[in-house]
């Protein structure tokens, strides 16, 4: 339709009682609900977005030099919104129901009384701008009207422009004057001399608005447009009556808002709306030289200068106008009642055909009408004759238009089209494609409109379907694009995609109404009456942005940081401020678009983390706008950060690694103890030992006194070897624990001379020693000592072997540089080795408490026992 209620048509659902636009273009709306801010997409209560009562509120307005709104609150007051900073004050809280401006000076208007402030410095000051007691029945910006008379303001002075009171009033104004309506009579006054014009109106208006030289005014439902210079009607009725309009306001981009008690019409700027004295469904305009007839469903009407006239008696020609024509002074009229010419200059009227005719073209002066059950007729001279060459091969009679491209006649039909070339051949094509209404030449090639099937390219003999609307009407082509009347709009065919034209939605296009005036005017017939658009404007295509940002159940007009709760729903809402047309939205946080209907983006429980949100919007179908993107951060506990997130992926492998590497520490540390087992199996010492014996054997053989002492002293060599592996292994053999470590004392004293080593044994008489606890305890021993002086560097080694009741206790302390915890787990040698495996062989623990102050080992064995394992005598040390 023609005015289009908007995506948020119920936005304005209640008595709207003030509407502004500030500079960015929003819109701000006061109702009963209380106040809202309008995008195009959503709307949002103020008293979301600011520190504003959440009530009734009588009115806003805007101070465009200052970017503030000003909001009417009733006995609330009045209050005030920098929307440069977001900020919110109250300026008086006395009772505040409609506000005027002009200059520095802010009057309220509460009930008949008018309070005056000047305005500096975001504060009011009290201003006696009319005497006490004054009645004031209305106020615009500039101009006041009360009990006596009516007064034009200029800051803080006041001017009588009319002493006449009035009761009832309603005013508007703009930079030309003033209009009021006053006690049954409409009024201008101009601006500069404040001249008055008046005219009769006794209808009170719900509504009035002053814009530019003209005035819109409501008048029993409709508002009609007139002329502010002598109260001509320019258009009885602009808007489409459904409720009383109540308030009229026009937008930044010159769009017509007209606002009812449960609905918004919206008159876009390029439509201009052609209202008819009556209510017609099917309408079509032609011109003649002194004005233009419009064909309509209750005949046809002659517009010259203001008014429009029925010409003839449609009770002769038909009063369903299918089409009309202008040849000279003849205008011939195509009906359910046939073909009618009609001489426009001595007003009379010839019957020419009394059957049914579809619509009418002319060529040359020629007049061609297609009818519904005949085929094709011309007309030319008075003569009205059959197209004889075209009709004799028609496959279906019912003939819906004619139309001429380059040399080529081609006769559209409910069962495809007939070409016929400039050779008199007539073609038949598309039987399959059902009822064609028309046929249009494009950038070189000829495109087919079909009833029910949409639209074909016409080339070389084929025909290819086209993704386009399916009812087609009516085509214009227009700067290469190819225009498409439907019976649900006009859309715009480009690039072999369509788009909706903006304010078109719900027209219903009558047939053979569509055609280019001044060049660029789209023109055509509605359910409404004559429309026209004008083409040559530019389609104003804005930006996308994020109007508001709704967290926690908050709303953010400019949020302070984009840092949110991952966990909390957070809501970005998206507008291009466009409020006729149809906006489609979509968004990406990575490469996908997403498509956003309602141009709402929601976020919940998303994982936490930095994201760039992109967004985009195309208006009624055409390019893509990517509005500036948004760098995002949400975050969460601290086990969903993105870093515990990579180790739990770790942590399996990191699990696996260290198992692997503390397995191979092991191996390492056990493959260690069986190389030197090997090792002590074939010593280097006893082998040299053996060989040392051997050669003193064969030299003390011999008769050679010399070699007999070579002899002796290869025997004491070998002494000086067999005595430290005697003496230093761990194998006590058939000795009791008190001579081992006798002898380890010996042997000690002899290989470490600085070492000092103590030994203690404490048993009672009775205590009796398994032979096999004996050599498990020395062997126990021996390895620690050892592992004290090789691997500690102690020089103080105390050992004490005691009887503590039924145990035996085994402490070994040194005063070495300590073995780590690390050395002991993946770096044992033999020593630690057979330590813990005698531990482990009697299920008991092995102590040991390990410093750089030294090393204490300590483990308690039972008293008494057997045998627990049968050791070789040449136990490895």
């Amino acid at each position: 339709m023609l005015f289009t209620s908007t995506a948020g048509a119920t936005e304005l659902a209640g008595y709207s009682f003030g509407i502004a636009q500030d500079n960015n273009g929003f819109i701000y709306q006061a109702s009963q609900q209380g106040g809202f801010r309008l995008d195009g997409e959503t709307h949002i209560p103020l008293a979301d977005l600011y520190n504003v009562p959440n009530n009734w509120l009588e009115d806003v307005r805007y101070i465009k030099d200052k970017n503030q709104l000003l909001l009417a609150y009733g006995d609330l007051g009045l209050y005030k919104i920098d929307l440069t900073t977001n900020t919110t004050s109250q300026l008086i809280n006395s009772g505040c129901w409609r506000v005027g401006l002009i200059n520095d000076v802010i009057y309220c208007l509460r009930g008949h009384k008018l309070n005056s402030f000047e305005y500096q410095n975001g504060a009011l000051t009290p201003l006696k701008l009319l005497p006490e007691g004054l009645r004031v029945n209305a106020i615009a910006d500039g101009y006041i009207d009360t009990d006596d008379g009516l007064f034009a303001i200029d800051g803080n002075t006041a001017k009588l422009i009319d002493a006449t009171p009035a009761t009832y009033t309603k005013i508007s104004n703009n930079k030309y004057g003033l209009i009021a309506w006053r006690d049954k009579t409409l009024y201008y006054y101009d601006a500069f001399g404040g001249k008055q014009k008046s005219t009769p109106w006794p209808t009170y208006p719900k509504s009035l608005y002053a814009n530019g030289n003209t005035v819109y005014i409501e008048k029993n439902g409709a508002v009609v447009h007139l002329n502010l210079m002598d109260f001509s009607i320019i258009n009885e009725k602009v808007n489409m009556v459904k409720s009383p309009v109540r308030r009229i306001f026009k937008d930044n981009s010159d769009n017509l808002w007209f606002i009812s008690s449960n609905d918004v019409q919206i008159k876009p700027a390029t439509i201009n709306q052609l209202s008819l004295p009556y209510s017609s469904d099917y309408n079509i305009k032609k011109h003649f030289r002194n004005g233009f007839f419009v064909g309509t469903e209750r005949g046809v009407l002659s517009h010259t200068s203001q008014s429009f006239n029925i010409i003839g008696n449609p009770n002769d020609y038909g009063y369903v106008t299918t089409d009309i024509a202008v040849i000279g002074d003849s205008l011939f009229i195509a009906s359910n009642k046939g073909l009618t010419k009609y001489n426009y200059k001595n007003n009379e009227a010839t019957k020419i055909y009394d059957k049914y005719v579809i619509a009418l073209a002319v060529k040359s002066g020629e007049l061609y009408v297609s009818t519904s059950i005949k085929g094709v007729f011309t007309y030319k001279n008075d003569i009205f004759e059959p197209l004889h060459d075209v009709n004799s091969l028609l496959h279906n009679n019912e003939i819906l238009d004619v139309k001429f491209i380059d040399n080529d006649m081609y006769v559209l039909s409910a069962e495809g089209f007939y070409i016929k070339d400039k050779l008199q051949r007539v073609g038949y094509h598309g039987n399959e494609i059902g009822i064609v209404v028309d046929a249009v030449k494009l950038n070189g090639s000829v495109y087919i409109a079909t009833f029910g099937n949409g639209l074909y390219k016409f080339i070389n003999g084929e025909l290819e379907r086209l993704n386009s609307p399916q009812s087609i009407i009516d085509l214009q082509e227009f700067n290469s694009h190819l225009y498409v009347g439907t019976i649900d709009g006009v859309y715009k065919f480009a690039d072999a995609d369509y788009s909706l034209v903006s304010g078109t939605a719900g027209l219903n296009v009558t047939p053979n109404s569509m055609m280019l005036e001044n060049e660029s005017d789209l023109t055509f017939g509605t359910q409404y009456g004559i429309t026209t658009i004008k083409l040559a404007n530019k389609v104003i295509t804005n930006q996308p942005q994020v109007t508001a940002v709704k967290t926690q159940n908050k709303y953010f007009v400019n949020p302070p940081s984009y840092r949110f709760n991952a966990s909390s729903q957070t809501s970005f809402y998206l507008s291009d401020h466009n409020f006729i047309g149809n906006t489609e939205f979509a968004y990406a946080i990575d490469d996908n678009w997403i498509d956003s209907a309602s141009g709402v983006i929601n976020f919940h429980n998303i994982r936490p983390g930095n994201y760039t949100l992109r967004f985009k919007s195309r208006l009624n179908g055409g390019r893509w706008v990517e509005g500036e993107h948004l760098n995002l951060e949400f975050t969460g506990k601290w086990y969903e950060s993105n870093i515990v997130t990579l180790l739990l992926f770790l942590l399996p492998a990191l699990i696996i690694m260290l198992i692997i590497i503390f397995a191979v520490l092991l191996l390492k540390a056990n493959y260690g103890v069986h190389k030197k087992l090997y090792n002590m199996i074939g010593s280097c010492k006893m082998n040299l030992a053996l060989t040392k014996l051997l050669k003193a054997k064969s030299a003390c053989s011999s008769p050679d006194l010399n070699k007999m002492a070579d002899g002796l002293v290869y025997l004491d060599e070998a002494v000086d070897v067999i005595v430290p592996l005697a003496h230093g292994n761990a194998a006590l053999g058939k000795r009791t624990i008190q001579q081992g470590l006798d002898a380890l004392q010996a042997a000690l004293q002899f290989e470490c001379t600085r070492l000092n080593f103590e030994y203690t044994i404490s048993f009672s008489d009775s205590a009796t020693l398994d032979s096999g606890l004996e050599r498990d305890i020395y062997a126990l021993v021996y390895h620690s000592v050892r592992n004290s002086i090789d691997h500690g560097k102690a020089s103080q080694v105390e050992v004490f072997v005691e009887q503590v009741r039924s145990q035996v206790h085994v402490t070994v302390i040194d005063d070495g540089k300590g073995c780590s915890l690390y050395t002991r787990t993946f770096k044992y040698g033999l020593g630690l080795y057979v330590m813990r495996d005698v531990a482990k062989r009697y299920k008991t623990k092995l102590g040991f408490k390990s410093s750089k102050a030294g090393t204490s080992i300590a483990i308690g064995f039972p008293l008494c026992v057997k045998s627990v394992i049968s050791r070789n005598e040449k136990a490895p040390s």
